[in-house]
């Protein structure tokens, strides 16, 4: 007898199916399974289903998943630090440690890529035999104070230590003191979400001359 093939027959078999006891859903990849089976059925349906609708269908999809994968990047967060050091550079002739605080400001980008923003003050105390001639410009206390402002990109090694680059301007409370380039490259280790400490050499730049800092800075994330 001539046997009578039926739809079930032809119908082309998948490796693998909604219908599987053994699936479980899972956003995005639930999301992926039914885009899948709306393709599978469409080529059924209609054999001459063009490239440009499939196309379509996964572009959508992209979008979805990437934006899904968006979501899940940590918000931005200030830190409050505080910060001491020991001058480097000429800073040495007239100081012997640094102190100071700093507001930090940093926004996810990607999974382990932030970019931050920072201020502060950082106050260089001066040793007792420092002079205005030693200086350069008039001495009218017995410290001089600094404002950096900064930007730049902190990276995560690991999802503990991370390194961290900055760039910006410091500016001089003194009188005549001006301001100054400003570069600071840097380690840390993040305890939680909440708490980091920091380690940096900042160096700042003006007319030839070079002063700055190792310092160390204990924050506190909220």
């Amino acid at each position: 007898k001539r046997k009578i093939h039926t739809p079930a027959d032809t119908q082309p078999t998948r490796p693998f199916s909604r219908g599987d006891k053994n699936f479980k859903g899972n956003f995005p990849v639930d999301l992926l399974l039914i885009n899948a089976d709306f393709i599978f059925l469409m080529t059924i349906i209609n054999p001459f289903v063009t490239m440009k609708k499939i196309i379509l269908t996964l572009a959508l999809l992209g979008g979805v998943l990437i934006n899904a994968s968006a979501q899940k990047t940590d918000p931005g967060k200030f830190s409050l630090g505080l910060e001491a050091g020991v001058p480097v550079g000429s800073a040495r002739n007239t100081s012997t440690f640094t102190i100071g605080g700093s507001l930090k400001y940093g926004f996810a980008v990607a999974s382990k890529t932030s970019l931050t923003v920072s201020g502060g003050y950082i106050y260089f105390p001066y040793r007792g035999d420092v002079t205005s001639a030693v200086l350069g410009y008039a001495k009218t206390n017995s410290g001089e104070g600094y404002i950096p402002l900064k930007a730049g990109v902190k990276y995560f090694l690991c999802d503990l230590f991370y390194a961290e680059a900055q760039l910006g301007t410091t500016i001089s409370t003194a009188s005549g003191g001006g301001t100054w380039f400003a570069y600071a490259p840097g380690v840390g280790y993040r305890f939680d979400t909440h708490a980091d400490l920091g380690l940096r050499y900042e160096g700042w730049a003006q007319s030839g001359f070079t002063k700055g800092q190792i310092a160390v800075r204990l924050a506190y994330s909220f």
